[in-house]
């Protein structure tokens, strides 16, 4: 430990200080106020060891000690709060950070620039109003349908099919009704442009950054470092080593999984993880009724999103071989084929459209295996499959479930778990006797 080790406790008024020698020793507390903390910063020895807990203000902070010649190390959060001895109280905080302090694994969180945290601000308001939006169009499905008048689920859907709700004279939605939700409307239309602004802004940002410009063109060009990135996630990741196999996120296939946290959303990471398309092959969920899968499930029961992935499997594959865009088409299956039927005079019916999908996907899956992609694959990285510690799956666990997760859904598609290939008679019942052949051989 530092000759002195200084021991902060963040506050926004009242700052806790514990000062240490390299014994470890505690020789010296204090309760300071703001003020008294900047002169106390100020008068520290040249060389001190500034020990603070990595938190908003903490990068403030860190960068005027850092002004004053001191060494700062800014600890994450979730690491020092095993070191806290009895009840949390500032005084245990600071006892916490020296011990913390001590341990050489963990890794400290480098102080941000100014500029670094004004570029995190776009982004955090950016998030907080997306999440504002998606609050006030649920309020507005579910108000609506208080009133007999659904609206399936998707953002675009509901802001199409709100003011045309709202401007229907005939409806039975009351007046009082319907100018509530005409207010509430008009906030999600100014969120949406301001979240336009926003991106707006950050495409400036990322433009005028000659080092983000830089990175670009080394991607582009498989430049230095760039060539490592340029080959996924996964690659990169692997033959960086250490904490960076550790904290990547990608399927041990090698694709990358969409920007939100998947680990609240084990259907999404179970149908990346099992699909031959490098994403979600399955899709979500959209009205799982007209399939005889029932509508809601415990998200965090592996057998029941297991059973759902797998149901579903063919709906997305069956909207591609259409020909359109799938966020155009996130209604009913029959809406689907009765449109198909329209446009070329066939009948077409639900459970046909759905054989039709997963033809497909039993061909995607016969191609991925050839490709020498096997289930041995079929898992989420280390930090892709871990426990969440906040949010709305805090403490969920799917290491626990992931194998009977995955085994369920191979009996409900029908595919063979020790080989991964979709079964003799699956591929028969498909009219696909042919790729039975190729797949089995004389067992078909």
């Amino acid at each position: 430990m530092h000759a002195t080790t200084v021991a902060v406790d963040l506050a926004k008024d009242v700052f806790q200080v514990a000062t240490a020698n390299r014994a470890g020793r505690i020789i010296e507390r204090k309760r300071l106020t703001r003020s008294q903390f900047e002169r106390f910063v100020d008068a520290l020895p040249a060389g001190a060891e500034v020990v603070m807990e990595a938190c908003g203000t903490a990068h403030y902070w860190g960068r005027r000690c850092h002004a004053r010649g001191h060494h700062v190390r800014l600890l994450p959060v979730q690491y020092v709060q095993p070191y806290v001895r009895r009840n949390k109280t500032d005084r245990t905080d600071t006892d916490a950070l020296l011990e913390a302090a001590r341990c050489e694994g963990i890794q400290p969180v480098p102080v941000k620039t100014p500029e670094q945290q004004a570029l995190q601000v776009l982004h955090r308001v950016r998030t907080q109003w997306q999440e504002t939006r998606t609050a006030r169009l649920n309020t507005l499905r579910g108000m609506l349908r208080e009133h007999g008048m659904p609206i399936a689920l998707g953002a675009r859907t509901v802001l199409r099919k709100v003011p045309l709700v709202l401007e229907d004279a005939d409806n039975s939605l009351p007046e009082h009704v319907r100018y509530a939700l005409a207010l509430v409307y008009e906030e999600v239309q100014v969120l949406e442009h301001r979240v336009k602004d926003l991106d707006r802004q950050l495409a400036r940002v990322a433009a005028a950054d000659p080092v983000a410009q830089r990175l670009l063109q080394m991607l582009t060009h498989r430049q230095g470092f760039g060539d490592v990135l340029a080959e996924g996630v996964k690659i990169a990741a692997e033959r960086l080593g250490g904490k960076a196999k550790e904290s990547a996120i990608y399927t041990m296939q090698g694709a990358s999984p969409r920007g939100h946290d998947h680990r609240g959303r084990w259907d999404e990471m179970l149908d990346t993880c099992t699909g031959s398309t490098g994403t979600l092959e399955s899709g979500v969920p959209v009205h799982v009724a007209e399939l005889g899968l029932p509508t809601r499930i415990n998200p965090f029961n592996g057998v029941e999103v297991a059973t759902q992935v797998a149901g579903i499997r063919g709906r997305r594959h069956f909207e591609d071989s259409l020909g359109i865009c799938i966020f155009t088409a996130r209604t009913r299956m029959e809406n689907l084929c009765r449109a198909l039927s329209a446009a070329t005079g066939w009948y077409y019916t639900v459970d046909e459209g759905m054989r039709t999908g997963r033809r497909t996907a039993a061909v995607f899956r016969a191609i991925r295996l050839r490709c020498g992609i096997g289930i041995d694959r079929e898992r989420p990285s280390i930090r892709y499959g871990s426990t969440p510690h906040d949010g709305p799956a805090k403490g969920q666990a799917v290491s626990e479930q992931w194998e009977q997760m995955v085994d369920t859904w191979y009996e409900k598609v029908g595919y063979d778990r020790k080989t991964g290939k979709p079964r003799p008679q699956t591929l028969k019942d498909l009219g696909l006797d042919w790729l039975a052949r190729d797949l089995w051989g004389k067992k078909a």
